[in-house]
């Protein structure tokens, strides 16, 4: 096995996630070692090293791998500071005080890490930090899938989800099961697929799906675009919307058209059906009441800015257009309650503002009503729970420079005819999508939190919120079984069963599963009720190799949790950011700890506690 090989092997026993398990990464390990071809790995040494005249130039010289000097942040921002999030590397250990991005930075591979890799093929794994008060467990999919935007189920058993590949090119993918999700195999879809949006089954056998084809294949470097071509159009864009149009593939600079696919065989295959207009560049959101009676949300400009809300009534063949405000700009969800209403929602432009909509009709999509909400800068996602009680999720404006909004929850109970907000806002979270079990008061919000490490870097973690009790009260959690992914579908089959999927641009998608509703530990735990720091004792305790650490937040604090031995050594930084006001459980492993008393320490602002715990072997 070569060295780069042995690398990224001792990168995936250390835990990386896959994006940190690449050949760069690996040669960025090689390079912190000095680690040349004929080396033995116990022969690793510590020494400081630049990126580019350090790292970068051991990699040409000892591997020929030669990169172009824009290669630097790339190394910077997608290696190395996940390595020292991992405590893998350190960050300027000859001269901490260095300001960010000085460009005397350095990097040094860790003493624990240097130890580690002396023994590189008797690796003890690193503790890390799976799901913070969230029992949602990654379920295998093809690796030909590097994000998954939509998933839905017919039954418990059949059910699919979509996306694309776009490790050069976008491409459409689908993936189907039929025993659960216990195994994911990909579909059959058009060549031509660029981008499958969203996706809905109507039963065990017909399902469809919103999207775009390529109408020539975009390339990578047409993504690295997609922002200036973004800001040219004349409609301002929402908080999080060009992020979500990227996400999405819809970059403004490749030729696309809008894609309406069906299945009847549960997802196996996927067809082109009917006939979409030209004028339609993408089809976003959608919604069947039947097998014959449907809605889809779509764009009629390239870039973004035109809304269209279209409705077939034969299955997707025909689609007519439907009138609605010219100052609405995109409308990324909608949601069918019965043969005559509707309800679609996103956000609108007008007197030189942007701010959310929701859109309802009473008489079949022949006339839509507007309702604007200021306050909120956007919605992302409604769903109805009965056809009476229906939520919609999204952002609200920002409240200033540098400042991230707090996610936004409406809810109505009269359908959709008047709306008012819960009084839970998340902290600084996106909200991607809104999910209830039908016809229970068990929901759950999902999306990114934005926060800061110890170091300033910004830094965006899976979120995760549960309610029982139709939005009265929720359960936050930080979801961890990738920091690099973003959530963006998700399923409630039952109050307990679910499924959440994403991914990014680069690496392989990811698909969660639960089957006790997401959450473990103590009940009751209202993200409303926190008044006081806490560090609660850990559970169980003694305990081999896992444990849970509670604590709670009554304010957004800078929070640091750790792990030190009985001599005050400190061990293991289980977190380090910023957190907002909830009820945090840290399920931490510890497999690399022998059998003794260890202490750990939360510190949020000026609160500290520390107490002791015991692992039995």
């Amino acid at each position: 096995m070569s060295k780069l090989k042995e690398a990224q092997t001792i990168l995936k026993e250390l835990g990386l996630p896959d994006a940190q398990q690449n050949e760069v990464s690996a040669l960025t390990l090689l390079a912190l070692c000095g680690i040349k071809e004929t080396d033995d790995w116990k022969d690793a040494q510590r020494s400081s090293l630049k990126i580019t005249k350090g790292i970068m130039a051991f990699m040409a010289k000892r591997y020929k791998r030669r990169y172009a000097p824009n290669t630097r942040e790339t190394v910077r921002r997608q290696v190395l500071h996940q390595f020292v999030q991992a405590r893998l590397a350190d960050y300027n250990p000859d001269n901490p005080q260095l300001p960010v991005n000085s460009p005397n930075a350095h990097y040094a591979i860790s003493k624990v890490a240097i130890a580690v890799v002396r023994f590189a093929f008797i690796i003890v794994s690193m503790c890390f930090l799976e799901i913070g008060h969230s029992q949602w467990l990654r379920q295998d999919i093809p690796s030909d899938v590097t994000m998954l935007l939509t998933i839905d189920f017919a039954n418990p058993n059949v059910g699919a989800a979509a996306g694309y590949a776009a490790f050069t090119n976008f491409y459409g993918r689908a993936v189907y099961t039929s025993d659960g999700g216990t195994t994911w195999t990909l579909a059959q879809v058009p060549d031509s697929a660029r981008s499958l949006v969203t996706l809905t089954f109507i039963n065990a056998d017909t399902g469809y799906i919103a999207g775009a084809y390529n109408v020539q294949h975009s390339t990578m470097l047409s993504q690295h675009k997609p922002m200036e071509d973004y800001r040219s159009h004349k409609r301002p864009m929402a908080i999080g919307a060009e992020r979500y149009l990227a996400r999405i593939g819809m970059n403004g600079v490749d030729n696309y058209r809008g894609l309406f696919l069906a299945t009847t065989n549960g997802g196996q295959t996927w067809s082109t059906k009917g006939s979409i207009p030209d004028s339609i560049y993408y089809m976003i959101g959608a919604s069947f009441l039947n097998s014959m009676l449907g809605y889809v949300t779509a764009d009629a400009h390239p870039q973004s800015g035109i809304a269209r809300i279209l409705k077939t009534t034969d299955g997707g063949e025909t689609w007519e257009r439907l009138t609605i405000p010219d100052s609405v700009v995109s409308l990324r969800s909608i949601s069918f309650q019965d043969s005559l209403a509707a309800i679609a929602a996103g956000y609108q432009f007008r007197n030189n503002r942007v701010s959310g909509v929701i859109l309802r009709t009473s008489d079949a999509g022949a006339n839509w009503q507007l309702t604007d909400f200021p306050p909120v800068d956007n919605f992302t996602d409604i769903f109805f729970v009965n056809s009476s009680t229906g939520f919609a999720v999204g952002v609200y404006s920002t409240s200033g420079f540098g400042v991230p909004p707090p996610g936004a929850i409406y809810k109505t109970t009269d359908a959709g005819v008047s709306w008012f907000p819960l009084a839970y806002q998340p902290d600084t979270v996106l909200i991607e999508g809104v999910r209830f079990a039908k016809g229970t008061g068990t929901g759950i919000i999902y999306g990114d939190k934005y926060t800061t490490d110890s170091l300033g870097f910004g830094k965006q973690l899976l979120f995760f919120a549960r309610t029982t009790d139709y939005g009265t009260s929720w359960t936050e959690s930080i979801i961890t079984v990738d920091s690099n992914k973003i959530l963006h579908g998700g399923k409630l089959i039952t109050p307990l069963v679910g499924y959440l999927c994403g991914g990014d641009v680069f690496t392989k998608g990811i698909m969660l599963h639960t089957t006790n509703g997401g959450v473990t530990g103590v009940d009751g735990n209202d993200v409303q009720i926190v008044q006081n720091y806490q560090l609660l004792q850990n559970y169980p305790n003694p305990f081999n190799p896992s444990t849970t650490i509670s604590f709670t937040l009554p304010r957004s604090s800078f929070v640091t949790l750790k792990v030190y031995s009985v001599l005050g050594q400190e061990l293991y930084t289980i977190f380090s950011g910023i957190l907002s006001p909830a009820v945090y459980n840290f399920l931490w492993r510890a497999p690399a700890l022998a059998s003794g008393i260890y202490y750990y320490r939360l510190q949020a602002g000026e609160f500290v506690e520390t107490k002791k715990m015991v692992v039995l072997r």
